[in-house]
């Protein structure tokens, strides 16, 4: 596998915005790779659940602020907030 060519990722967003609306809201960029996924996600998002992953995340916040819902280890909840950049 080949690395994928740098791009804007900002025009990115700007040009698939129409794409980043509920109901779904997100989509992915980077299909090349079965150990990650790279994904932009639209708001707002009205979700009452919280997010779960068994691995590894990165969130980066290009636009806004947002209020992740998370479970700790320990079963407690817990919102984390991410801010924009």
């Amino acid at each position: 596998m080949g690395i994928a060519k740098p791009f804007n990722l900002s025009q990115w967003v700007d040009d698939n915005r129409h794409l980043l609306k509920p109901p779904v809201g997100n989509k992915q960029v980077y299909f090349e790779n079965d150990d990650y996924i790279v994904m932009v996600v639209g708001g707002p998002n009205g979700r009452k659940d919280y997010h779960f992953e068994d691995g590894e995340e990165l969130f980066y916040q290009l636009e806004g602020d947002i209020t992740l819902k998370i479970i700790n280890e320990d079963g407690t909840p817990e919102d984390v907030q991410i801010k924009e950049g």
